[in-house]
């Protein structure tokens, strides 16, 4: 069993915390939505969730909430929207922080993560993430270690997605009438106690708008759209190659015409 440590009170926590920020302190919390846009999403190929997880506080870097992107993590002890009562409570109850405190409490803090090195607050525990970092700091010994949280890793296809984005840039700077639509859809699901991966297939529906009759519509897999994107790209090339040449054929055939 660990040994109990001497807690601080949140008074002296926050008192200790502006007197001398840690190196870390003023560092901002950083946007989950930036690590995961919307447009990556439908390229997550596996769901990794583990209900039961332990993590060392300082691989936290940032948030889902929009609303706390940007501040610093002294920011947030200092006045975080619900930060006065998770201090509150850090006085009721320290034992919280001490080892296996947060099993008794059944903390609901969950993280997201897309590497398993740098990881983000989900829904909850911003605050007492927070509190657990400034703890984890003081020379006393307070264990650095969250445990238990849940944790979502997210898989994704990197090899698809920066195709897409290939293909994206392709089309745009050479104004085709195309459209592009990353979809996923489940597959199927590993699970045990306290433990689930859910697995996805990505696809991406092409839409053909190059005339005016109702748009072809295609649904590709990496393999496919990887041939039609390169049939894409060798025949858009070749059509500006031959523009010029065009050009010349319509004045020899004016020439010839001349008496």
């Amino acid at each position: 069993m660990s040994p109990m440590i001497n807690i601080p009170s949140a008074q002296d926590l926050v008192r200790r915390a502006l007197a001398s920020p840690p190196s870390w302190a003023r560092q901002p919390l950083q946007d989950w939505h930036d690590t995961l846009p919307f447009e990556k999403q439908a390229f997550v190929t596996e769901e990794h969730w583990k209900g039961m997880d332990a993590l060392e506080v300082f691989r936290v870097v940032g948030v889902c909430h929009p609303g706390y992107v940007g501040k610093t993590w002294l920011d947030l002890l200092t006045g975080g929207q619900r930060m006065r009562q998770n201090l509150a409570r850090l006085d009721e109850n320290p034992d919280y922080y001490q080892p296996g405190g947060l099993r008794e409490s059944n903390s609901g803090i969950d993280f997201l993560t897309l590497d398993g090195l740098r990881f983000y607050v989900g829904n909850n525990g911003l605050h007492r993430t927070c509190i657990a970092r400034f703890l984890g700091d003081l020379p006393a010994g307070v264990p650095r270690l969250l445990s238990p949280v849940e944790i979502t890793h997210y898989q994704v296809d990197y090899a698809f997605y920066g195709l897409y984005r290939r293909a994206l840039d392709f089309i745009q700077e050479n104004h085709l009438a195309i459209r592009l639509e990353p979809i996923r859809q489940p597959v199927g699901r590993d699970d045990g106690e306290g433990w689930k991966t859910d697995h996805f297939h990505t696809a991406i529906v092409w839409y053909d708008l190059s005339d005016r009759r109702p748009a072809k519509v295609v649904e590709l897999d990496y393999h496919h759209f990887i041939d039609r994107l390169v049939r894409l790209e060798s025949h858009t090339l070749k059509a500006k190659l031959l523009k010029p040449l065009g050009w010349v054929g319509r004045w020899m055939r004016r020439q010839r015409g001349r008496p």
